[in-house]
């Protein structure tokens, strides 16, 4: 039978009495229809390359194109354009008829492309007699369907090149526009060039101030295309905004996300030791016009003061922009000048007096990163709020030094996870992994302008209603910046930026005093001569290792079949289908203890997506859906859990787990060590990020007459490339290391062999990493600049990805276990805990712990400071923490896995390698269990409740998957901020 179950269609057969369930997820269907990439956004920009050349002559080109457009320019109001109440009664007419000759392109965007022309005279005399001189102009016009059509035709063109198929040109290709829908996205293009001239055409008849053409583009008039029935736009006109280069004026204005693309450049290219090194705004400040002496302060204010005044012009005319970000801001000597309302609405009546506002629909393009969390304006809820908050955004991003887009993403992203809580967002930032060195430039600007926190708190809220509008966000900073050029506080409470910030304020240069970086264990001397081995081809001599995972997260795409058979037990054994003798065998293996309720993977569909991800075996038990733990609730809660994913998702994840061969065998014998490995499990959560940074292993390594479960934590920042590589490399690295060990009749690993490999192979790993970035610089953070998503809490084109990581290895081979190695990198811990018996003295229920690698301890301070001749940064005191700066970024790492340059400056790699005697921590515990876990579980739960809620759910009978879920569960409700990944494994008594 076929159900249909929310986005998911789920093709489903019944074996015996059991559902069983190949899945398919299918993607929501859009809101419009899909285009091939490269149709919105800047890349527009190639759609023109078939039409407009880059001759040296280009007024030649002008005028040889218009010999096949004989067009005629009609200047001044379009008749229609506008008809409402508030229309001027003085209205703009130029009666003279003109030719217009379109230049080169200078921009692009997603409904249309921008060029610089030249309007000429058609020999008619003004009212005193004299002939009108031409001049350069800013003409705009929508995209075009020919355009469309032509670039369709070229990616199929391409498309059969690279398949090598002739026949398919002809064919229907499945995801191309029909020629219906590229004329409606035609249509659209249009639609938006409409209400950009409706828009600026009114602000043009209430132009009542000398000054506003200084604000928004002065609109000239609209050019009509005469044949408009073959596909042609009209052009748009404008003043032209030009550059004050010292030229002949002929040059357009730079966008503010080109200046600050140029800022970003200037910064990486100085000599940070360099006194006289510009700030981060410099040559933003340099394009406003501003002196030499002018600081890094007076270029914020000035900006915060023409972007408010700017904006607020236009909501005062009751028009809402929606689309307000650096690239829709040129800057001149004048200040900054508003253009591209394509996107705007006109709140004020339609001039029919029918319908809704001109522009005010639910469909209009935005920036992802600079829209307000309402996306679509509402008449009665305080629509011009919309531009408040992108202009916060926009300063905010100049105030933060956040130039790069990734990192001003990144910024947009944090806010939303504390739900656009300034002072949330800040706290988090202050106990930051990796945070812009900005940052603090930023609180000594605030510092000194008391008020102006709060009215950013104030613009960036996440309801409108509640939301400073431009207007009073302007006042507002008129108030600040008088007061603090007067040196009065006069009017301002002691906290008017809130007590939090007050409190950021006064520890800004207090840090606590630095720890010695103690930790309960038994840390191992230098091992200076440990046996590194290189991966490759294993020799006759070497036993075969192979890694198996005892836990793993699968991600599927929703576009396609998952192909797996999903199956709850039968308890009379009664299946429709014939399992293989193998496939039987390791399915009785692993249900023989099965609860009623949990569901397994019962066969893998050949061909699907799971046979190509290749890490499924009959058995497997299904843990979790997305972020939801599922624990024995039968066959259709799961078919529900994967409905109630997000339809806008592409891809969906599903936590496995599978039963150790090792510890089966292990338990059929009395092994000659008493603790042995008696349960594990995992879990792993984003918590309140976007993304998912973290990754986790827990392997069992088989070979010969050995077994080894490794376990490891591996928390990443900037971007998973670090600690997803680690993830991969780490098992198969310390099976080929291992193996290296059995030679020369040698045939079981010592604990010691386990501590060496594990070195070994993270050492590799870490090599490995840093090469590969190198060679490829492809480790940053992935970025969708359509969506506006960095897959990072904090990304940046400049920050390669890095990693901590907390390992352990115990055998788990029939002879059981004495030892316990751990391996720690960074502030992810590994943690030995227990119930001390009550024969014992102690009192913590932690026997051991890893050492966080802080810049605040005594050891890596020492560390920094001799290793400063080499270029080592140093530890430093930053808003309350201790940090160490690298570029344009501040580390709350002494320790992790990095690139090569952030390597260079002393936050290194190089591990902790510990050793716990099990025996010893038996003698005085029960119910001891091993912890590994990134720091976002740390956060906010210390070692001992940590120690304790495992060790509870252990005496209830749990199953350590269960106590790892609990622990994240408990993280994410007591408020972390990061990503949770929890192992646990539970030792025999």
């Amino acid at each position: 039978m076929a159900i249909a179950v929310v986005e998911t269609s789920l093709t489903m057969t019944m074996l015996g009495s059991v559902l069983v369930a190949a899945v398919l997820l299918m993607p929501s269907a859009c809101a419009a229809f899909s285009v091939p990439a490269g149709f919105f956004g800047l890349s527009l920009s190639t759609h023109l390359s078939r039409w407009t050349s880059r001759e040296s002559d280009p007024v030649a080109f002008a005028r040889q194109r218009a010999s096949s457009f004989p067009l005629e320019l009609r200047m001044g109001r379009v008749d229609g354009l506008f008809k409402s109440s508030s229309s001027p009664s003085r209205e703009k007419s130029l009666e003279r008829a003109y030719d217009l000759e379109v230049l080169d392109e200078v921009g692009s965007g997603s409904y249309g492309v921008v060029h610089l022309s030249w309007l000429v005279p058609r020999n008619n005399l003004d009212s005193n007699g004299d002939m009108p001189s031409p001049k350069y102009v800013i003409t705009k016009r929508a995209w075009m369907l020919g355009e469309f059509q032509a670039e369709v035709e070229e990616e199929a063109a391409k498309t059969d090149a690279k398949e090598g198929s002739e026949e398919a040109g002809g064919e229907a290709r499945k995801g191309t526009p029909s020629d219906g829908e590229l004329r409606e996205l035609a249509g659209r293009c249009n639609h938006y060039l409409d209400v950009e001239r409706h828009c600026l055409a009114k602000l043009a008849s209430m132009d009542d101030d000398q000054d506003r053409h200084f604000r928004v583009p002065r609109f000239l008039g609209v050019y009509p295309y005469e044949a408009r029935d073959n596909g042609g736009n009209d052009w748009l006109v404008f003043d032209l905004v030009w550059r004050d280069d010292g030229g002949d004026g002929t040059t357009p204005a730079r966008t503010l996300v080109d200046v600050l693309e140029l800022d970003w450049i200037d910064q990486h290219e100085q000599d940070e030791a360099d006194p006289n090194a510009h700030h981060h705004l410099y040559l933003l400040q340099k394009e406003l016009g501003m002196g030499d002496s002018a600081t890094f302060a007076d270029v914020l204010d000035k900006v915060l003061l023409h972007l408010l005044r700017t904006i607020s012009d236009v909501n005062d005319a009751n028009v809402v922009h929606r689309d307000v970000k650096p690239g829709n801001l040129l800057v001149t000597p004048g200040g900054l000048v508003l253009i591209d309302f394509g996107s705007a609405a006109d709140l004020d009546p339609p001039p029919s007096g029918f319908g809704n506002p001109v522009g005010l629909d639910d469909r209009v393009a935005l920036s992802p990163i600079y829209a307000a969390p309402e996306t679509f304006v509402r008449r009665h809820k305080s629509p011009t709020n919309f531009d408040s908050f992108s202009a916060a955004l926009v300063f905010a991003q100049l105030l933060f030094n956040l130039l790069d887009e990734r990192a001003d993403a990144s910024f947009r992203q944090q806010l939303e996870d504390v739900d656009f809580d300034l002072d949330a967002w800040l706290q988090r930032e202050l106990n930051a992994k990796l945070r812009p060195d900005g940052i603090e430039d930023a609180i000594v600007y605030l510092a000194d302008r008391p008020g102006m926190w709060d009215m950013l708190r104030g613009t960036l809220l996440a309801y409108p209603e509640k939301r400073l509008s431009t207007s009073q966000a302007l006042r507002r900073a008129e108030g600040v910046l008088a007061a603090a050029k007067a040196g009065s506080r006069e009017g301002l409470e002691n906290e008017v930026d809130g007590k939090f910030f007050a409190g950021v304020l006064e520890s800004f240069e207090l840090c606590d005093l630095p720890d010695n970086g103690a930790a309960v264990g038994v840390p191992m001397d230098d091992y200076s001569a440990a046996i590194t081995t290189t991966p490759g081809q294993l020799s006759a001599e070497q036993a075969l290792v192979i890694p198996r995972p005892l836990h793993y997260v699968a991600t599927f795409s929703r576009s396609q079949s998952l192909g797996l058979i999903l199956s709850e037990v039968d308890s009379e054994g009664k299946y429709d289908d014939e399992l293989s003798a193998e496939d039987d065998k390791l399915w009785k293996e692993a249900t023989v203890d099965a609860r009623p309720g949990e569901v397994y993977i019962r066969g893998i569909v050949e061909g699907g997506q799971a046979e190509s991800i290749g890490v499924f075996d009959v058995g497997d038990r299904v843990m979790g859906v997305g972020e939801f733990p599922f624990i024995a609730e039968g066959f259709d809660a799961v078919v529900e859990m994967l409905g109630r994913q997000p339809t806008s998702a592409k891809s969906v994840t599903l936590h496995f787990d599978r039963k150790s061969i090792a510890r089966s065998r292990l338990d059929e014998k009395t092994p000659r060590h008493p603790t042995k490995v008696i349960d594990q499990g995992a879990w792993s959560a984003c918590g309140k990020r976007k993304a998912q940074e973290d990754r986790l292993i827990l392997e069992e390594i088989h070979g010969g007459n050995n077994a080894a479960l490794l376990a490891g934590v591996f928390d990443g920042h900037g971007g998973n490339a670090a600690s997803k590589s680690l993830a991969q490399l780490l098992p198969s690295l310390f099976s080929v290391s291992l193996a290296g060990m059995l030679t020369d009749g040698k045939d079981v690993a010592a604990s010691a062999d386990l501590r060496v490999a594990l070195e070994s192979a993270y050492d590799t790993a870490c090599r490995t990493y840093r090469e590969g970035c190198d060679e490829l610089e492809t480790c940053v953070a992935d970025y969708d600049p359509r969506e506006g998503i960095v897959l990072a809490a904090m990304g940046a084109k400049d920050v390669i990805a890095g990693s901590t990581a907390t390992v352990s290895v115990i055998s788990v081979s029939e002879e059981g276990a004495d030892k316990l190695s751990v391996l720690n990198c960074g502030d992810s811990r590994t943690l030995v805990v227990g119930k001390p018996r009550k024969s014992s003295s102690k009192d913590s229920m932690v026997h051991f712990s890893t050492r966080d690698h802080s810049p605040s301890c005594e050891v890596e301070i020492e560390r920094l400071l001799l290793g400063k001749d080499k270029g080592y940064s140093q530890a430093e005191c930053s808003m309350g923490r201790w940090r160490i700066k690298v570029g344009d970024f501040q580390y709350g790492l002494a320790r992790s896995l990095e690139g090569s340059f952030t390597t260079s400056k002393g936050i290194i790699s190089d591990p902790d390698i510990s050793v716990v005697n099990l025996s010893k921590m038996a003698a005085e515990r029960e119910f001891a269990c091993v912890i590994l876990a990134s720091d976002g579980l740390f956060e906010v739960i210390d070692n001992e409740e940590a120690g304790r809620v495992a060790i509870k759910c252990r005496e209830e009978g749990l199953e350590a998957s269960v106590a790892a879920k609990h622990l994240c569960l408990k993280a994410i409700d007591k408020g972390s901020p990061d990503n949770v990944s929890v192992v646990v494994m539970y030792l025999a008594d």
